[in-house]
C-alpha cells in the first residue's frame, strides 16, 4: 500500500473507462472514481432538498397528518423488501459478472416484484380495516402502495444500471425526481392541501424516477422490460439468501426503537429520534462509494480475487480517513447541533448524538463488510452476525436504558451505548472473516494507527471550544486533523492526486451528467 499504485493506495483502484463486460456487449463502464462522484453530486442535491421537506412539512401538515404519512411509509418500506425478495442485489451482481446473464433475469425480477406488490397491496389492506383505519388514512396508504409498486420497479432498472456501472444515470434520475417531490409537496402544503395531496407528490416522483431509470436502462440491449414468468423459480432460489439479508438489516435498524418505545415515554423517544436522524445523515459517504464499488466487488470476487482484496484495503482506508473526523467531530459538537437544528426542547439529544458520534466510524466499517459479504457470497455468516446482534440489543437496552434513566434522566442515551455495543461487535466479526487482510501488513496498521492518532490529536484540540459558537470548534477540528494528516504522510502519491482531481472537478463543475454507453 505504500508504494503508491492505485492498486495499493487508500483510494479504491478504479477500472477503466471502457472496461468491457464479460458477456458479448461491452457495458463502457465508468471509473469508480467518475460514478463516486456522479452520486455526490446527486446525494448533495437530493440531502438539501430532502432538508427542505423534513423543515417545512411537519409544521404546515400537522402532526396527525405527519403520522398517518410516516404509518404508510413504514408498512410499505416491510413490505418493500419482500417485493424485491433480495433480487436487487442479485441483479447488480450477475450483471456486473456476466452481462447478457444478467439481462435475461430482468423480465422475470419485474414479474416476481409484481407479483409481490398485489400480496402486499392485500396484506396490509387487509392490516388496516382490521385495526379501524379512517378513509383518509385507508387512501394514504393506497397512494404510497402505488408509489411503492413504481419505486419497486424503478428499483430494478436502478440495479441493473449499477451492475453496468452506470450511475450517472441513477444520479440523473434522482435529482430529477427529488426537485418534482420537493416542489410539488410545498405547493400542496401552500396551496392548502392536506396529507393526499403530499402523498400524490410521493407518487409523481417515483413515477418519474421509474421512467428516466428505464428510458436510460433501453439504451443498453438484450434488457426485456415485460415481466416474464420463465426462470423465476431460479431467481427467487438465488434471491433468498439476499432477501434474509435485507430483512436482517431492517429489523436491526429497527429494534433500538421497538425496545425504547416499550422502556421510555414518547418525550424521550423522540430525543432518540431525532439524534438517530442526523446519525443516519453523516452515512452520505459509505452510501456513495460502496454504491460505485458494490458490481465492481462482484466482478473481481470471480475475476481477480487479489486485486480485489487491494480494493477492500483501500475502501476500509478511506472510509477510516472520512470516518474519524466525522464521528469524533460530531461527539464534540453533538450539543450546539441539536440545540441549532432542533432548539432548547431537543437539549437532551445532544448527549444522544454525542454518543452515536464515535457509532458513525464503526458504521462506516460495517457497511464495507456488508457489501464485501454479499458481493463475495458470504451472506450467511454476516446474516448469522447480525441476527446475534440483533438478539444482544435486546438486554443491552433493557439494562443500559433504565440506568442512563437514573442516571442522566435521559434513558435514550442507553440506546445510544447500545448501538455502540452492538456496532463494535460486528466491526471485530468483519475484520477476522470478512476482510482480515486489512491488518495484514505492518504498512496497514501502521495507517490506520496514523488516522486513529490525527482524529485523538483533532478531539483533543477541539474539545475546550465546544462550547463556543458552532464554527469554531469545527474549524479548529478541521485544521489541526488536517495538519496531522500531512504532518504524519497518511496520503499516498496517488491519494494527493485524487483529491487534487476531486477538487478540480468540483471547483470547475465541468461533470457531463449524461454520457451514453
Amino acid at each position: 500500500m505504500s508504494d503508491g499504485t492505485p492498486a495499493e493506495s487508500g483510494t479504491p483502484e478504479a477500472p477503466s473507462e471502457g472496461r468491457r463486460g464479460s458477456g458479448k456487449h461491452g457495458t463502457g463502464r465508468r471509473s469508480v472514481f467518475s460514478n463516486a462522484l456522479h452520486l455526490l453530486y446527486s446525494q448533495a442535491a437530493t440531502w438539501m432538498l430532502a432538508l427542505v421537506i423534513a423543515t417545512i412539512q411537519p409544521r404546515l401538515l400537522g402532526p396527525n397528518g405527519q403520522g398517518q404519512i410516516r404509518l404508510a411509509f413504514s408498512l410499505w418500506t416491510i413490505a418493500q423488501v419482500f417485493i424485491g425478495f433480495g433480487t436487487s442485489n442479485l441483479l447488480t451482481l450477475e450483471i456486473a459478472r456476466n452481462r447478457d446473464e444478467g439481462a435475461r433475469i430482468f423480465g422475470p425480477v419485474i414479474c416476481l416484484r409484481l407479483m409481490g406488490f398485489a400480496l402486499s397491496f392485500a396484506g396490509i389492506t387487509g392490516f388496516a380495516l382490521v385495526s379501524g383505519a379512517d378513509r383518509q388514512t385507508l387512501v394514504v396508504l393506497g397512494i404510497i402502495g402505488l408509489a411503492t409498486l413504481a419505486s419497486s420497479l424503478g428499483l430494478a432498472a436502478r440495479y441493473a444500471l449499477m451492475g453496468l456501472e452506470r450511475m450517472e444515470f441513477m444520479a440523473v434520475a434522482d435529482v430529477a425526481a427529488k426537485v418534482l417531490q420537493t416542489f410539488g409537496v410545498i405547493l400542496v402544503l401552500l396551496s392548502g392541501g392536506g396529507v393526499e395531496g403530499v402523498a400524490a407528490c410521493f407518487l409523481a416522483a417515483s413515477l418519474l424516477n421509474g421512467l428516466v431509470m428505464f428510458r436510460f436502462l433501453r439504451r443498453f440491449p438484450g434488457f426485456r422490460v415485460r415481466p416474464q414468468l420463465r426462470g423465476s423459480r431460479r431467481i427467487l432460489r438465488l434471491g433468498l439468501g439476499l432477501l434474509v439479508a435485507e430483512a436482517t438489516l431492517i429489523v436491526y435498524q429497527q429494534v433500538d426503537t421497538v425496545v425504547l418505545a416499550l422502556l421510555v415515554d414518547n418525550v424521550e423517544l423522540g430525543w432518540y429520534s431525532t439524534s438517530d436522524m442526523l446519525f443516519a445523515s453523516f452515512l452520505f459517504v459509505p452510501t456513495i462509494l460502496l454504491s460505485s464499488l458494490f458490481p465492481v466487488i462482484g466482478r473481481l470476487h470471480t475475476e481477480d480475487p487479489e486485486r480485489l482484496r487491494r480494493l477492500i484495503d483501500g475502501a476500509f482506508s478511506s472510509l477510516l480517513l472520512v470516518g474519524v473526523p466525522m464521528g469524533l467531530g460530531t461527539m464534540v459538537v453533538a450539543a450546539p447541533i441539536s440545540l441549532a437544528i432542533y432548539g432548547e426542547a431537543y437539549r437532551p439529544s445532544g448527549q444522544i448524538l454525542g454518543v452515536l458520534g464515535p457509532v458513525i466510524i464503526l458504521v462506516f466499517l460495517t457497511i464495507l463488510f456488508g457489501y464485501v459479504a454479499v458481493g463475495t457470497g458470504r451472506q450467511r455468516f454476516w446474516n448469522t452476525i447480525m441476527i446475534t446482534a440483533i438478539v444482544a440489543s435486546i438486554p443491552l437496552d433493557i439494562v443500559l436504558v433504565p440506568w442512563m434513566d437514573r442516571r442522566y434522566g435521559n434513558g435514550a442515551i442507553g440506546g445510544a451505548l447500545s448501538y455502540l455495543v452492538t456496532e463494535a461487535f460486528m466491526t471485530v466479526a468483519g475484520l477476522w472473516k470478512i476482510a482480515p487482510f486489512v491488518l495484514a501488513s505492518a504498512a496497514s496498521r501502521m495507517r490506520i494507527l496514523k488516522i486513529l492518532l490525527s482524529g485523538a490529536l483533532m478531539t483533543l484540540a477541539a474539545w475546550p471550544w465546544r462550547d463556543k459558537f458552532l464554527l469554531v470548534p469545527m474549524v479548529v477540528g478541521a485544521v489541526v486533523y488536517v495538519a496531522c494528516i500531512g504532518a504524519l504522510r497518511v496520503l499516498t502519491d496517488a491519494e494527493r492526486e485524487r483529491l487534487a482531481q476531486l477538487i478540480s472537478r468540483l471547483s470547475g463543475g465541468r461533470l457531463s451528467m449524461l454520457g451514453r454507453p
